[in-house]
């Protein structure tokens, strides 16, 4: 079985400082918007997360979508999606699509 090594990935101390600078990262979370399934879920680390952890990507997909389509819009379920950053960013691994730059791994890379 091949080891990956785990990229650094951006840690956040706080659910406040989650929430100032998850900047796309609900992007992952839906399930409704072309861009989201063509770029954000097709990643190889939202696809390892989703299959570890399918009840918790299920009833985050959800808040979200719902939150997405509210006049006016809900607040995000940031208390959620910091839950699921903090699981899949130890799922994102080095030789993982664009992780790298310029040979460093990209740390805000779940946030972009």
């Amino acid at each position: 079985m091949v080891e990956h090594q785990v990229a650094p990935i951006r840690e956040f101390e706080t659910l406040e400082d989650f929430t100032r600078g998850q900047n796309n990262f609900y992007m992952h979370f839906r399930d409704d918007c072309y861009i989201s399934n063509e770029i954000y879920r097709q990643n190889p680390h939202f696809q390892r997360f989703q299959k570890q952890h399918p009840e918790m990507e299920q009833e985050t997909t959800r808040a979200t979508v719902q939150a997405m389509r509210t006049e006016p819009r809900q607040k995000l379920p940031y208390e959620q999606l910091w839950d699921a950053y903090k699981i899949m960013s130890k799922l994102v691994f080095l030789d993982d699509k664009y992780v790298m730059h310029d040979g460093q791994p990209d740390d805000w890379f779940l946030c972009r």
